[in-house]
């Protein structure tokens, strides 16, 4: 630069301006956002990597100083099955395939992170995975083998429940032999509970045998499991 008036003129330099880019961290995973217990999952990341120039060596290219890793929370029952999750650190010796799929052999929520970074700072984006168990129903009676207006109490330990997926759940009972009087089949549900109940009760007011079956549906599946109880007269 070279600035000049009627005293005298003055020469200036200046150094080259690098201009920067952020990173941008993005990612799509198949399936999205369920999985079911024990399958893989893909995960495909960005590689915006922006602008990142060393002001020390420039002349070493346009991506200096760069992060590429990914983050899973929690790591029960994670299996990396193809790619590298890589480690928060500068340089190629640290970095993280942008493509990686994952066993989940834990059922629950997973936080997955995937970042990005530059001389800009660093980028990351997220997304929490449902990890789906298997249906699997079963439960216990109280007593198989009951008078007339005998009632029993059902202890279920069905697998789908509490987990981030809804999950649909019925109890059916039926007459499977009902030669005994009187000739239909005859209970209820009692002490507060329903066909929706996690452990209902039941009271028989007619003699027979009646199979009771637990109903268990997720994104999964269905399942279903039956007992038989006997009640006399």
């Amino acid at each position: 630069v070279v600035s000049t008036n009627q005293c005298a003129s003055a020469y200036a330099a200046a150094y080259p301006i690098h201009i920067n880019d952020g990173a941008n961290a993005y990612f799509t995973n198949t399936p999205d956002p369920k999985i079911c217990q024990g399958n893989i999952m893909s995960f495909n990341g960005s590689d915006s990597t922006g602008v990142s120039i060393n002001p020390s060596s420039p002349g070493k290219g346009c991506d200096q100083s760069l992060k590429k890793f990914w983050t899973i929370e929690p790591m029960t029952g994670v299996n990396v099955t193809s790619g590298t999750l890589g480690l928060n650190g500068f340089g190629p010796l640290f970095y993280g395939t942008k493509d990686i799929q994952v066993r989940f052999d834990s059922v629950g929520t997973f936080t997955i992170k995937y970042f990005l970074a530059n001389y800009c700072g660093l980028d990351s984006f997220e997304k929490e995975i449902c990890v789906v168990p298997i249906p699997k129903s079963s439960f216990e009676l109280s007593n198989s083998f009951l008078c007339n207006t005998d009632s029993i109490q059902i202890t279920s330990s069905y697998t789908s429940l509490n987990y981030c997926d809804s999950s649909s759940f019925k109890w059916s009972v039926s007459g499977i032999d009902n030669n005994c009087s009187p000739s239909s089949p005859n209970w209820a549900f009692i002490d507060s509970t329903n066909a929706r109940s996690k452990n209902p009760s039941i009271k028989f007011l007619s003699s027979g045998l009646y199979q009771i079956t637990l109903h268990d549906s997720n994104y999964c599946g269905v399942d279903s499991f039956s007992l038989v109880d006997i009640v006399a007269s």
